[in-house]
This record gives structure tokens, sequence and C-alpha cells, in this order.
């Protein structure tokens, strides 16, 4: 019914529609009329839904709305009451176009033929249709019994040439190609990918968290000879890198400090840590606060039992 219709939408869909969506409008246009342009079957009609490949009738409501959202159809009435709803298709074709076969507009799209001595200037052999014989069979009765009848269609020939259409190419977008910005970022890519599958093994060898994971590879990196990939597959198969990850939780494990009972000097008055015992700790002046430390013990003066100048100075005395 809509052949001439259904070449239109075609060759001109807009290029936003999915696969799916240009199948419908297809079939659509298939079932339409070429002047009226309006859909003749419902477009809920169960081989229509089929033929589209559509599943169910909201899926086909939402094809239909992309189809009116991209000019393609327009709502023509119906659809309500138990009337078959009918659709509009919107011209997409720029003006003068002419479908394949649309003898109405042939000559808009088709340039004149030249004449047969001008096929000869340029160096093309052009039978001689005078004379019978020579370079064209017979056309007598005889022959004619020989070939069954064409019914107007096959026999026919012209001699315009050809003239193909095509579609205009769409305008450059930034989008349609990448930038060299975008080239230049392809090597960092592929590092961060790399990095990722080591990270992996890391984490399914020993289990460790992907920032774990991470640390190890942090710290391991600056040890690398020849390849990294090469080092970390050594280690977890030596079973060092489990004992690297234990290192590495040991040292991120938070230390307990000693209950801090005491919160100022008692000499100076100062909170804890006392900024004058360790002044007088770097200018060796231990009298005051060894006595301080004896007298209140290490729980209560912790910041002059964890002093290691402190420490020295009385294990070197002791």
């Amino acid at each position: 019914m809509g052949y001439k219709l259904y070449r239109e939408v075609k060759v001109w869909a807009p290029d936003t529609l999915t696969k799916g969506e240009k199948l419908a409008a297809l079939v659509l246009a298939d079932d339409a009329n070429d002047v009226s342009r309006l859909t003749y079957h419902g477009v809920h009609d169960p081989e229509i839904m089929r033929q589209a490949m559509v599943p169910d009738d909201r899926a086909m409501r939402r094809v239909l709305a992309k189809l009116q959202k991209e000019k393609v159809v327009e709502h023509a009435g119906g659809g309500h009451n138990g009337r078959v709803s009918k659709y509009r298709f919107l011209h997409l074709a720029p003006s003068g176009w002419a479908a394949p076969g649309d003898a109405s507009k042939a000559g808009e799209n088709n340039p004149p033929t030249g004449s047969v001595e001008d096929h000869q200037a340029d160096g093309f052999d052009v039978p001689d249709v005078g004379k019978q014989g020579e370079n064209n069979p017979p056309t007598d009765e005889a022959d004619a019994k020989n070939h069954p009848p064409t019914g107007g269609v096959g026999g026919s020939f012209s001699t315009r040439r050809r003239v193909k259409t095509t579609r205009p190419t769409p305008p450059y977008t930034s989008t349609s190609s990448s930038s060299p910005r975008d080239a230049g970022d392809q090597p960092s890519k592929t590092k961060t990918k790399k990095t990722s599958s080591i990270r992996d093994r890391i984490i399914d060898a020993t289990g460790a968290t992907p920032e774990e994971a991470q640390a190890l590879i942090d710290q391991i990196r600056p040890e690398v000879k020849h390849s990294l990939s090469g080092l970390i597959t050594s280690l977890i198969e030596n079973e060092d890198m489990h004992e690297r990850l234990r290192k590495l939780k040991a040292a991120r494990a938070p230390r307990p400090r000693p209950a801090r009972a005491q919160t100022k000097c008692t000499r100076h008055y100062l909170a804890l840590p006392c900024d004058a015992c360790a002044s007088d700790i770097k200018t060796r002046a231990f009298g005051d606060v060894t006595k301080l430390l004896h007298d209140h013990g290490p729980d209560k003066r912790w910041d002059l039992a964890q002093n290691e100048a402190l420490a020295q100075h009385l294990g070197e005395s002791a």
C-alpha cells in the first residue's frame, strides 16, 4: 500500500531512532496510504505489532511517543470509544525528492539524456536500430513467441541515466569523532586498567581490601626492576604478599594509650604532654622530670614514660 512512503521512511528516518523504532515506523508506513499518509489498520493491531516485533501495547505506545517526538508521525484522531487510532506520517524527505520508481517526479531528479550522437562522440558504440540482423536480433512474431509476456513491467527499457540518490552528510558534531585530547588520554586509561587488574589479583590472593591492595602496590613499586606485574606474581606465589599485608595491618592498627588520669603537669601546670618538661629533657635537665616520673608513675605521667631521651638517660644511670 505505502511503497513510496515506505521508501521515504527507509531513507530519511531520523538517525536518532533505534532499530526497533525504525522497524515499527517502516511497518506503519507500509500499512499507510501514499496520498493521505494515514495509517489504515490500528497501530495496536496484532498483525502490525507482530511485524514490528513489538511485544505489547505499552511498548507500542512508547514507540509511537518517540516517533511523534522525532516528527515522524502525528496523531490524526481516533483511539476513543472503540475507534481505530489513526496516525499521519509527516514529510521526512526534502522538497523535490522522489522515491525510486516514482515516474511522476522522475524528471525532477534525473538529468536530461543526451542524443545518440553524443554517446557516439563519447566513444560508446550505439547499435543501429535501423539495420535488422547485424547487431540486433529479429523482431518477428516467431521470436516473440519464444519469450513470455512481461505484463508491461519487466520489458520496459529507459535510456535515461540513473542518478543515485544519497542522503546528505550529517553535520560534524563533537561526539562523532574523538578529539586529540581524547587520544592523549588513552595511555592513562590503559595504565589505570592495568593497575586495577594487579590490585584485583592481590585482593583475590590475600583477601586484602582495595585500599590495602593499593597501599601494597605503592609500597612495592619502588622495588620494581623490570615489571610490576611480574614482581607481584612472584610475591604471591612465594606467599610473601601475606607477610607484607600482615605488617601493613600491624602498622595501621591503632595503638592503645595508657589511661590518662592526670591531665596537667603538677610542676608547670600545663596540659599533658607538658611542653616545659619536654624542653627540660632536650636541655638534659633530667633532675625534675625524673622526680616527677618517680612520684606520679608512668600511668599518670605517660608523656614522660614515652619519651625516648628520658628512657635512654634512665637506662644509662641505672
